[in-house]
């Protein structure tokens, strides 16, 4: 299953669902996280949200080609 599937199924079963980019590869690439819960779980997916960006500040990281770069 890739990636859209799962976007797919989420949607369809009406799931709550965050993602958030986590870390960096070596080649600076973006990783990120998806976290679906069952219907209704929006506050504890932020709270698990909010204590992932705590753990991991990613708003001040940029990758090597960004729109902040390119003139």
């Amino acid at each position: 299953m890739n990636i859209d599937e799962y976007a797919a199924l989420d949607a369809t079963a009406r799931a709550a669902v965050i993602a958030s980019e986590e870390a960096q590869s070596a080649r600076g690439l973006p990783i990120g996280v998806q976290l679906a819960g069952p219907v209704c779980s929006e506050a504890v997916l932020l709270r698990v949200a909010g204590q992932l960006e705590d753990a991991m500040p990613w708003a001040d990281r940029r990758p090597a080609v960004h729109a902040a770069t390119l003139r």
